[in-house]
C-alpha cells in the first residue's frame, strides 16, 4: 500500500486502486487543497477510484495523462476525471502547483437509488466512456460557474456549518448539472481487457524495477506474449514498456535524490540501472541535468531539504 503524501489516500500496489484513508466521512465526499510539487517526483502515479474527480488550478500547472489523452491544465482550468479511469498527473516545472479537487461517488446526488435522478443525470455522465477526462478553459463562463460551486462546497466542507451536508449537495448537485451540459457525445470505448492487463504489467514494473527484468517478464505478468504485452501498452498508454520502465526508475532515481543521502552510485543501482555511467546518461536525457546538479537544486528548492550525497 502506497500512502499519498496527502494522508488522506494510499494507491493499492496490486490493483492500482487509490482508496480514502477516513472513509468519506460517511458523505461520499471529499475536498483538499494541495501543492504537486510536494509529492515525490512532483507526481501522482497511475491510479484509479470509483469516484468522480473535479477540480481547479489555482496556482501553477499540471498535465494529466489516461490511457486515452493527455491534457494540460493552467490557473483557472478546470478538469473532470470519470470513475474508474486510469491516470496519472504531474507538475510542470519548479514553480508551486496548486489544485484544488473533489472526489464524489455520483450517487450521492440521487436519493434513493435507481431513482429518475440517478438515470436521467448522473449515469448519462458517469457512464459516458468518451468523458473520461476533460478540460475547461479558464476564460470560459463555464468554467468560472464551475468554481464559484466548487469554492463553495469546499468552504462547507471544511468549515461545517449547520446543515453543510444539505447546501454540499446542493453545490455539487448545480456543479454536477454544467459538467454534464457540457459533456461530449457518448461514445463506446471498450478497453477494460487491455485496462486489466495494464494494470498487471505495471503493477510488475512498480514492484520490480530495481531488477534486471525483459519484454517478456513484463508481458508475461498479464499472461500475454511480449508483441501483445507491447501493443497493449502502447494502445493504453502511448509508450512501450521499457520507456515506462525507465521513467518509473528515473521517478524513483529522483526520490532518493531528493530525500536521502545515498551516493549516486548506489541510487543507480538501487534503480536498476545497470551503471554509473549509464544512469547519469539517462538521467541528463530525460531532466536536462546531472543527478549531481539535480540534487543540489532539490536541496535548494523549499519543497524538500535532501541530506548532502
Amino acid at each position: 500500500m502506497n500512502i499519498l503524501p496527502n494522508q488522506q489516500t494510499a494507491i493499492d500496489d496490486q490493483t492500482l486502486r487509490e482508496i480514502t484513508l477516513d472513509s468519506f466521512r460517511g458523505l461520499g465526499y471529499r475536498a483538499d487543497l494541495f501543492d504537486l510539487q510536494t509529492f515525490p517526483a512532483s507526481s501522482c502515479p497511475w491510479h484509479w477510484h470509483n469516484e468522480v474527480e473535479v477540480f481547479f488550478m489555482e496556482q501553477g500547472s499540471l498535465i494529466y495523462r489516461t490511457p486515452n489523452r493527455m491534457l494540460r491544465f493552467d490557473k483557472g482550468d478546470v478538469g473532470f476525471i470519470n470513475a474508474d479511469i486510469l491516470h496519472m498527473t504531474k507538475a510542470v516545472g519548479s514553480s508551486p502547483s496548486m489544485q484544488q479537487y473533489h472526489i464524489f461517488l455520483p450517487q450521492m446526488l440521487a436519493c434513493p437509488l435507481n431513482s429518475t435522478i440517478e438515470t436521467r443525470y448522473l449515469e448519462p455522465l458517469s457512464k459516458n466512456n468518451s468523458a473520461d477526462l476533460v478540460r475547461f478553459s479558464a476564460h470560459t463562463t463555464q468554467a468560472k460557474d464551475m468554481r464559484g460551486y466548487m469554492n463553495r462546497a469546499y468552504a462547507l466542507y471544511t468549515q461545517k456549518p449547520f446543515g453543510f451536508e444539505i447546501r454540499l449537495r446542493n453545490a455539487v448537485s448545480e456543479l454536477w448539472l454544467l459538467l454534464l451540459e457540457n459533456m461530449p457525445e457518448t461514445t463506446k470505448v471498450s478497453v477494460s481487457h487491455d485496462l486489466e492487463r495494464v494494470r498487471s504489467m505495471v503493477h510488475y514494473i512498480e514492484t520490480n524495477y530495481a531488477e534486471k527484468i525483459s519484454l517478456e517478464d513484463i508481458a508475461g505478468a498479464a499472461c500475454i506474449g511480449k508483441g501483445e504485452g507491447a501493443r497493449c501498452f502502447k494502445r493504453m498508454l502511448h509508450m512501450t514498456p521499457f520507456t515506462f520502465l525507465i521513467s518509473y526508475r528515473i521517478d524513483r532515481a529522483k526520490e532518493m535524490l531528493s530525500h536521502s543521502g545515498e551516493t549516486v552510485t548506489n541510487i543507480s543501482l538501487s534503480c536498476g540501472f545497470p551503471s554509473q555511467n549509464y544512469f547519469c546518461k539517462v538521467f541528463r536525457e530525460k531532466t536536462g541535468m546531472t543527478p549531481l546538479e539535480y540534487h543540489i537544486s532539490i536541496r535548494k528548492s523549499p519543497y524538500c531539504q535532501a541530506p548532502i550525497i
